[in-house]
């Protein structure tokens, strides 16, 4: 059962926010995470959002080295140790949706909405409301006779070893090609991606079971239910949210104009890479909706399905290997307009 937490919430939240206001103010480049994921896989890999994702797993890295209590203690409570059906269906969901949607609730949500993009605030609100429903009255339907700890990771523990393994050199493999090109950007986007694991890591968002227990509101609509309802993540999205909009008012809109795509950014040859897209689309709507759905059956987004494949265990692998395969699916299926 998951617990309210709401230091650590706030703690974690304005991680997530200072982060990515910082790799946007530094590089110029937007912290969505399910857009970095699916370019660092991509068959034409981007070295930088190669590194963010070495810095968002080597969080997990660090807790472990430092020994660091509150880290250790975060660590502990933090996982994927779900049934495959649930990782596999709802992770494949939020591949197709990030893809189809354009975002999830980091490019969306944490940076769209303070920077006041419409498209983002009608993106957020539509998975915020799918992710509701499905936690609350998918969830149980589907996965029903399924409870935690039927999941894989108990049943080939060698092989999640070596994934691991490959995980770790590629990752180290793309720092170090990407520091010896650009060593200042590299860094920069390395820490903000760290710094982004540890905020994910410290609010528990990283816990599937915490994410459900905040978008099942059985508990608040079921005088008989045996459920606590848990609104850490409120805490977490408020705090980055706020966060931003400090940030951006203060880095980005000096002159009281949002500096535009192209425009140059803190570290230089960089520029500022924006979303630019405005219109509120049929696909937008379809994207978000289906993304939420999919991280209310999982209880996992793709920042956390990142850092987990840090720390071990095969059902983090299964997860961001189906996230993969619906953002491929996508690119085959038509949704509404092109996305």
């Amino acid at each position: 059962m998951s617990e309210f937490t709401p230091v650590s919430a706030a703690i974690g939240g304005t991680m997530l926010g200072l982060s990515s206001s910082l790799l946007l103010h530094q590089t110029g480049r937007w912290c969505g995470a399910s857009g970095i994921f699916r370019k660092a896989v991509s068959n034409k890999p981007g070295a930088w959002q190669q590194t963010w994702v070495a810095g968002c797993m080597g969080a997990i890295v660090l807790a472990r080295a430092t020994n660091f209590e509150p880290l250790v203690q975060a660590l502990a409570a933090n996982g994927v140790d779900s049934p495959l059906g649930e990782v596999v269906l709802g992770s494949a969901l939020i591949g197709f949706g990030t893809n189809v949607g354009c975002g999830c609730t980091s490019g969306h949500g944490v940076m769209g909405v303070p920077r006041g993009s419409m498209r983002s605030i009608v993106a957020t609100g539509t998975f915020m409301v799918t992710g509701v429903l499905a936690a609350t009255y998918l969830h149980p339907m589907i996965f029903a006779d399924t409870a935690p700890g039927e999941g894989v990771s108990a049943i080939v523990p060698s092989v999640s070893n070596v994934i691991n393994l490959g995980l770790g050199a590629f990752a180290a493999y793309s720092l170090v090609k990407d520091i010896a090109q650009h060593p200042r950007a590299a860094l920069t986007t390395f820490a903000c991606g760290l710094t982004f694991g540890i905020g994910l890591l410290i609010s528990g968002m990283m816990n599937a079971e915490k994410i459900r227990g905040f978008l099942d509101i059985s508990p608040l609509i079921d005088s008989q239910s045996t459920k606590s309802w848990d609104p850490s993540m409120i805490i977490v999205m408020a705090t980055a949210v706020l966060t931003n909009m400090l940030t951006f008012n203060l880095w980005l809109i000096p002159h009281g104009t949002l500096k535009h795509h192209g425009q140059p950014a803190a570290i230089e040859n960089h520029h500022y890479s924006l979303p630019r897209k405005t219109a509120i689309t049929s696909s937008l709507i379809i994207g978000a909706a289906i993304f939420g759905v999919g991280w209310g059956l999982s209880g996992i987004c793709v920042g956390p399905a990142i850092a987990n494949a840090a720390k071990g265990g095969i059902t983090s692998i299964v997860s961001l290997v189906s996230i993969v395969a619906g953002s491929v699916l996508a690119d085959y299926v038509p949704i509404g307009e092109a996305h």
